[in-house]
């Protein structure tokens, strides 16, 4: 670069470096903000995963009817098809606390 060249780049980042030092700011902020909201997702979902996990315990295939319900002899029927165990559940949502540990 010409020597004069610098002189007029100098010259524009010293007139300009209070916006672009925000501009640097604002850059910094968003990303802290993006990022932290993409590890509180990863962090809901995870979560998420996990009570499902402990949900289920030990499971192998659940079919679920979705707002209908099987008849109770369908897991019967599906025990002697298959050979192995099978148990209806009636799923509800609910909450059960030990009042003496405290343990959910």
């Amino acid at each position: 670069m010409k020597p004069v060249l610098h002189k007029i780049v100098a010259r524009s980042l010293i007139f300009y470096s209070k916006s672009s030092v925000n501009q640097i700011i604002i850059v910094a902020l968003l990303s802290a903000v993006i990022t932290g909201s993409l590890f509180t997702g990863y962090s809901v979902r995870y979560s998420l995963r996990q009570t499902a996990t402990e949900k289920l315990g030990n499971t192998d295939i659940v079919i679920s009817s979705g707002l209908r319900y099987f008849d109770a002899s369908l897991a019967e029927r599906m025990a002697e098809a298959s050979g192995g165990s099978a148990v209806s559940v009636l799923v509800a949502d609910g909450f059960c606390q030990n009042f003496t540990t405290g343990l959910t």
